[in-house]
């Protein structure tokens, strides 16, 4: 594979080359030439010094761009066959922006499309320039490129997407503000190459003239309507094709490569159900984040509020009402990051937002900030108004359908991206956006990408490969995080659910099988669990698609390992192959965690826990690098030392009330909790969340007269599980 840089510097063009070559030669290659055409001192010429960063060594912008380009150019240099050379004739410059959003770029067929040509897997089809060359094994467009494109080279700046900035490094690490230039070149890219439709989606009118005729594109022959049965090419009518393009949900793409990939790279479902009231009680279409944790089942219950104020582009300050619901929000004015970021400052347990448009497809939510824990889904504006319609008596879990393929329809076939209205440039010639694991030929950029365009993690070349495209041999997936025992993912809590996968995944050395039969298996992931309170637990890998072996052991090493319990089948006469164990854990007893696959078999992962009766401890804060409790008499604010008898305490029996501070114990009753103060159990007056902080709890206690003096120990137990000890000082 060679990957070159021909830059045009002021019109004219000069020979600067820079040549990658593939690690094989049995692998598939294409060579790739950037064609530069920016003015001197601009775009890839402009010389403003910056610092290397994240593999990309350039030392001035431009060449920074330039390198990123290379970069993505590799990546589908080392994917493609082609013959002739591919140029991409690129510019940066000026395009529509705005504060929150903006065009980051474009790309796609340069001029001429061809026809009928020797190599044509179909006659009267449309082929673009650089997969019509492939076919054919000639350059049919001459010295011209083969792809155009143009990048927005205001991004970061007042007034464009100003809270963001271009990433030029090569390592997938943009952050939470960074806008990752290798995914955006690599997702344009892909539309020059034939991720697009030469059909218009808002007229149904097909390429051609009057003179000549009208044909389908290679595109079009793969594109099906589950509601009339036809792909756009089998449509006789313009009309048809114009509905077809804004039947949100049902054109999917029906190419063999596609469909057979899709099940094991697209995941269950994300849901928003509305439980109550029964007006309005079922499954609502949602939108995705690229921020924050992902669904999971059985997903987060609880009721609705509509946040003060109602766009959540500032501290909520109904936080009250807020904290341990779902926060309802409207979109706009803001980002969605901020929007979330206010609710979970407020104490909310998960985010709805609502469009603040009307449109037949929730938005995906794009941004990033690692310290968003809570899960948010986008609606349509018909169902924001629908719930809201029914506030306060709304109740919705926010979930994921592990019976539903994300972004497909009941067959397992991938939807394309059918909003209504028609979105220009995006309708049609891109994935849904309800694809999850997100993909890189969505219509948004998000955060979450791979570098990758092939299975496990995408399936851009899938549907490449669908319109004649061929190809490298993928290289085997990388191993999980999680393969080996001394990388085990921890996992924590009475209960709780986590996605993960067995792709790549290897059999170590000395490694059991984990099979309760005894048969070989050789593709597991680790999970390491302390269990929180001595009870029953039970561990399954419901939800996961495929054929799961599930054991659970004791041990430090791989190869000395005590078996607690194993599972093959949950019941494999009814056709149920994911696995479940129960067993009594002891607390603080550290539990490894193997899923693997029967007969090797490999795929998405959902490990799923609960312990009955179970408990977790609170935590009592201390002061900043002692252990001291963090306590305040209640009246005088002061720290301590503390008298039991205060006259400024201002009530007949002049105890002082001391004010403790813990995490969010969940509950504003002091039902099930006993404070201890030198070993005595203490009058509990008042439990709540802080004010303005409703991840931390308060706890005002009266100090008894059988309180010792000194400095003593302060405990707070909640049904059973004590936290961590301070200490206090109490004077008589």
């Amino acid at each position: 594979m060679k990957n070159k840089f021909l830059p045009r510097l002021a019109g004219v063009l000069l020979a600067l080359m820079v040549i990658c070559v593939a690690s094989s030669a049995t692998f598939a290659s294409a060579t790739i030439v950037i064609e530069n055409g920016d003015a001197a001192g601009v775009g890839f010429n402009d010389p403003t010094p910056v610092s290397p960063i994240g593999g990309n060594s350039g030392t001035t912008l431009g060449q920074q761009r330039l390198i990123a380009f290379q970069a993505a150019a590799n990546i589908w240099g080392a994917t493609l066959t082609s013959g002739p050379t591919i140029t991409i004739h690129a510019t940066w410059a000026a395009l529509t922006c705005g504060a929150n959003s903006a065009v980051l770029g474009s790309a796609g067929n340069s001029g001429n499309i061809w026809r009928d040509f020797a190599g044509a897997p179909f006659p009267a089809t449309w082929y673009g320039n650089a997969l019509a060359n492939a076919l054919s094994g000639i350059d049919r467009n001459g010295p011209t490129a083969e792809i155009n494109a143009q990048f927005n080279v205001n991004i970061g700046t007042p007034g464009c997407l100003e809270n963001s900035h271009w990433y030029y490094g090569l390592d997938n690490k943009h952050g939470a503000t960074g806008v990752d230039l290798v995914a955006v070149l690599m997702h344009e890219f892909a539309h020059g190459l034939g991720f697009q439709t030469f059909t218009s989606s808002s007229t149904g009118v097909q390429a051609g003239n009057a003179q000549n005729g009208f044909f389908p594109s290679i595109y079009d022959r793969f594109l099906f309507d589950n509601t009339a049965g036809k792909t756009w090419a089998q449509m006789t009518t313009d009309a048809e094709r114009q509905a077809s393009a804004i039947n949100t949900n049902n054109l999917v793409w029906t190419g063999l490569q596609v469909d057979a990939d899709a099940p094991g790279v697209l995941s269950g479902t994300p849901r928003l159900r509305v439980n109550s009231p029964p007006a309005i009680a079922g499954n609502y279409q949602i939108g995705a984040a690229a921020f924050g944790p992902p669904l999971s089942s059985p997903g987060i219950t609880a009721n609705v509020v509509l946040a003060t104020p109602n766009d959540g582009c500032s501290a909520l300050t109904n936080g009250a009402a807020i904290s341990g619901k779902i926060a309802l929000i409207d979109r706009g004015s803001c980002t969605f990051v901020s929007k979330v970021k206010n609710a979970q400052n407020a104490g909310a347990v998960g985010v709805i937002i609502a469009d603040n448009v009307v449109n037949s497809t929730p938005p995906g939510m794009g941004g990033s900030d690692p310290t968003i824990t809570i899960p948010a889904v986008s609606i349509t504006m018909a169902d924001g108004n629908t719930i809201k319609g029914q506030l306060p008596s709304v109740n919705a879990t926010l979930f994921v359908d592990a019976s539903s393929t994300a972004g497909a329809d009941p067959s397992g076939r991938p939807l394309m991206f059918t909003p209504n209205p028609v979105q220009g440039g995006s309708s049609v010639s891109h994935w849904d956006s309800s694809a999850l694991p997100n993909q890189l030929m969505e219509p948004s950029i998000n955060g979450d990408l791979f570098h990758s365009v092939t299975t496990p993690q995408d399936l851009t070349f899938s549907l490449l490969r669908d319109i004649g495209w061929c190809c490298a041999p993928p290289p085997p997936p990388t191993p999980p995080a999680n393969n080996n025992f001394a990388n085990a993912q921890a996992i924590s809590g009475c209960s709780g659910s986590v996605n993960g996968t067995n792709l790549g995944a290897t059999h170590e050395s000395g490694e059991p099988s984990h099979d309760p039969g005894g048969s070989p298996s050789g593709s597991s992931v680790w999970y390491l669990w302390q269990a929180p309170s001595s009870g029953s637990v039970t561990m399954t890998t419901a939800g996961s698609n495929y054929d799961t072996l599930l054991a659970v052991y004791t041990g430090t090493s791989v190869n000395a390992l005590a078996t607690i319990a194993k599972n093959d089948d949950v019941d494999p006469i009814a056709g149920i192959v994911t696995s479940s164990v129960t067993f009594t854990a002891t607390a603080g007893t550290v539990y490894q965690i193997a899923v693997d696959g029967w007969d090797i078999a490999r795929g998405n992962i959902t490990l799923n826990w609960t312990e009955s009766g179970c408990t977790t401890a609170p935590t009592l804060l201390l002061e900043q690098g002692t252990g001291q409790a963090a306590a305040l008499d209640s009246v005088t604010q002061t720290r301590g030392p503390f008298s039991k008898v205060d006259m400024f305490n201002f009530s007949s029996d002049q105890r002082t009330r001391l004010v403790l501070f813990t995490l969010d114990l969940g509950q504003s009753n002091s039902t099930g909790l006993i404070v201890q103060i030198g070993g005595v159990p203490v009058t509990i007056e008042n439990v709540g969340p802080v004010p303005g902080q409703p991840q931390f709890s308060q706890i005002v206690v009266m100090l008894d007269p059988s309180v010792p003096v000194g400095t003593v120990n302060v405990t707070v137990t909640l049904n059973g599980a004590t936290s961590n000890i301070g200490t206090v000082t109490i004077t008589p």
